[in-house]
C-alpha cells in the first residue's frame, strides 16, 4: 500500500488564485489531461470522419468503438523494479465552499517516483478542482533536505507563489507528472455529494518515496512555532530510526564528495568545486562544548564516523546560492556587499533563543537540533560587556522570524535567494558516515540507535533549562559572533568568511 510522509510549511500570507478551465495545453507543465478528443463522433461514423480524427484514432471492436491509442502516460521512476502498480478507488466528498465562493487548500502532496492518474466515475458530482504548484529550487546531488531520500527530480518544497488551479469535468481524467505538487482532490458540488475516481500509480511502501504531504500552517491556526519545529524533528527522527532498524536495510548513504576529500586514495586529485554563499550562525563557546561532549559519547559506539571539527560548526540561517562557480558567487557578492554589514550584525539587535537540544540522524549524517524558545528560563552566560542600547525581544521573536528577516533583507538588496532549506529546523551537523563499518550488522545499528537515545535522555534530564548544569543547552543566536557571511566550497564547514557581524 502507499504510505505518506507529512511535512509542514509556514504560510504567512493568504494566496488567492482564480481557477481556469482545464485544458491539455494549460496543464502541460504539470502533467496531462486524458479525455475523448472527439466526443461528437459516434463509432459507427468512424469511416466518415476518419480524415478529421487525431492520428492516434483507430477503429476497434468490429466497428463498435474508436480507440485513441497512447492517450496518456503512466511512468514509474523507481529503480530495480521496486515500484508496484496500485489501482484504487477514491470516493471524494464535495469540498466546503467559503462565503466568498473560495475553496481552501490546507495541504499539497507529491509522488516523486510515479505519475498519478485520477479517472472520474459516474457520480452525483460532476466537476472538480485540479490545484498544482511548482517546486522551489532543487538540492544539488539529488538529495532532499526535507526528507533525506534520493529523488529523481523537482526536489524542493512547493512554491506557493506559482500556485495554479483548473476546473475539470467528469469527462476529463488528469495525470499528475511524477514529482508535481498538487492538492488532495477538491470536488465541486452540493453538500453531501461526492465524485468517485479510479486512481492509478506505482508504490514502494516507503513513505518518503510514495507520497510527501506538506501541510500549510500559520500562527492563526493555533500551532506555535516551537511545536512546528518539534513535530518536524520528532517525525524525522522516528522515520530515520525506522529505516535504520528495518529488516530491509541495505546500507548507509555515503557522501561521495566527503569520502574523496577525507580519503584521497579513493580518487587522487579530487576537488570539490561546489561554491556556495550563505549566512551562518556560529555557535558560542558553551554550545561548542556541548557539541563536543555529544560527539565524544557517540564516538564510543561508532569510532569510524567522520566528526565535524568544532571550529567548523555552523547553523545555516540563510543559504543564498549553492553549487555555483566561483565567478557566479563573486557576482552575487558584489550585489550583496552594500547591505552585508547590516545583515551580519542583525542578530545584535534581534536576539532569538534556541532551546531543548536533541540529537537526530538519518542514513547519511547526524546533527544536534534546537527548538525556538517559548518561555523557557534563560540559562546562557551573560553577554560580554559593554552591551548597552541594544534592542532585544522576548520569545515572540523566534529563530524562525530571524530566518525570515534575513531572507527579506537579502531580497531587499536585490540579491536572488535560491535556498534548499525551507523546513522548520535549526540544526548543526555533528558528523557524517564515510562507510558502513560501524553499522554493518543489526547489533551495531541497534547499538547506535541506543547510544543516540541515551544522549537524548541525558540532554533532556540534565541539560535542558538548567542554570547549574555542567553544559548549557540554550543558544542565543548572535552571542559572541554575529552572522558569518561565508563563500566558497562550504560543505563540511569550509570556505572563507567575507564578513562577520557584531556579536554580544
Amino acid at each position: 500500500m502507499a504510505t505518506t510522509l507529512t511535512l509542514q510549511l509556514r504560510a504567512d500570507e493568504d494566496v488567492k488564485i482564480q481557477a481556469q478551465p482545464l485544458t491539455a495545453q494549460a496543464f502541460s507543465p504539470y502533467g496531462s489531461v486524458v479525455a475523448n478528443p472527439r466526443p461528437d463522433v459516434h463509432p459507427s461514423a468512424y469511416a466518415a470522419h476518419a480524415a478529421s480524427l487525431p492520428p492516434n484514432a483507430k477503429a476497434a471492436n468490429a466497428g463498435t468503438a474508436i480507440q485513441y491509442r497512447d492517450a496518456g502516460v503512466t511512468q514509474s521512476l523507481f529503480q530495480g523494479g521496486r515500484g508496484k502498480p496500485l489501482m484504487s478507488i477514491f470516493a471524494c466528498a464535495a469540498s466546503e465552499v467559503e462565503v466568498d465562493g473560495s475553496v481552501a487548500v490546507d495541504a499539497l502532496e507529491r509522488h516523486p517516483f510515479t505519475t498519478q492518474t485520477f479517472s472520474p466515475l459516474s457520480s452525483p458530482a460532476s466537476t472538480y478542482l485540479v490545484i498544482v504548484a511548482p517546486s522551489l529550487p532543487e538540492k544539488e546531488d539529488g538529495g532532499d533536505a526535507a526528507v533525506n531520500v534520493k529523488l529523481p527530480r523537482w526536489h524542493g518544497m512547493p512554491d506557493l507563489s506559482g500556485l495554479r488551479a483548473f476546473v475539470a469535468s467528469a469527462s476529463q481524467a488528469v495525470t499528475y507528472a511524477a514529482g508535481t505538487w498538487h492538492a488532495p482532490m477538491k470536488v465541486l458540488g452540493e453538500s453531501g455529494q461526492r465524485l468517485d475516481f479510479v486512481v492509478m500509480q506505482f508504490v514502494s511502501g516507503v513513505a518518503a518515496e510514495d507520497c510527501q504531504l506538506v501541510e500549510m500552517v500559520s500562527a492563526e491556526q493555533g500551532a506555535s512555532i516551537q511545536s512546528l519545529y518539534e513535530k518536524h524533528r520528532s517525525d524525522r527522527c522516528a522515520a530515520s530510526r525506522e529505516r535504520l532498524l528495518s529488516p530491509t536495510f541495505t546500507s548507509l548513504s555515503i557522501d561521495r564528495h566527503l569520502l574523496r576529500l577525507e580519503r584521497p586514495d579513493v580518487e587522487p586529485g579530487f576537488r570539490d568545486d561546489r561554491h556556495c554563499l550563505v549566512f551562518w550562525a556560529r555557535p558560542p563557546i558553551h554550545t561548542l562544548r556541548l557539541a563536543d561532549e555529544i560527539q565524544r559519547r557517540l564516538r564510543a559506539v561508532a569510532p569510524n564516523i567522520w566528526m565535524m571539527p568544532t571550529y567548523r560548526m555552523h547553523l545555516t540561517t540563510l543559504e543564498l546560492a549553492f553549487s555555483k562557480t566561483a565567478d557566479e558567487i563573486a557576482a552575487l557578492l558584489n550585489l550583496l556587499r552594500p547591505a552585508a554589514a547590516d545583515i551580519g550584525s542583525y542578530t545584535h539587535s534581534h536576539r532569538a533563543r534556541l532551546v531543548k537540544p536533541r540529537v537526530s540522524y538519518d542514513l547519511s549524517a547526524f546533527a544536534v537540533s534546537w527548538l525556538p524558545a517559548n518561555g523557557e528560563p534563560t540559562v546562557s552566560p551573560a553577554p560580554t560587556p559593554p552591551d548597552k542600547g541594544t534592542k532585544t525581544q522576548d520569545d515572540a521573536y523566534t529563530y524562525h522570524h530571524l530566518r525570515r528577516d534575513v531572507s527579506d533583507l537579502v531580497r531587499e538588496a536585490d540579491v536572488p535567494v535560491a535556498s534548499r532549506y525551507q523546513v522548520p529546523s535549526a540544526h548543526v551537523t555533528l558528523g557524517r558516515f564515510l562507510d558502513d563499518a560501524d553499522h554493518d550488522t543489526v547489533e551495531k545499528r541497534e547499538a547506535w540507535a541506543a547510544a543516540v537515545d541515551r544522549v537524548n535522555d541525558w540532554l533532556e534530564t540534565e541539560v535542558w533549562d538548567k542554570a547549574d548544569a555542567e553544559f548549557v543547552g540554550e543558544w542565543i543566536v548572535g552571542q559572541e559572533k554575529g552572522l558569518d557571511l561565508r563563500a566558497g566550497t562550504l560543505w563540511y564547514g569550509g570556505g572563507r568568511t567575507v564578513l562577520m557581524g557584531e556579536g554580544f
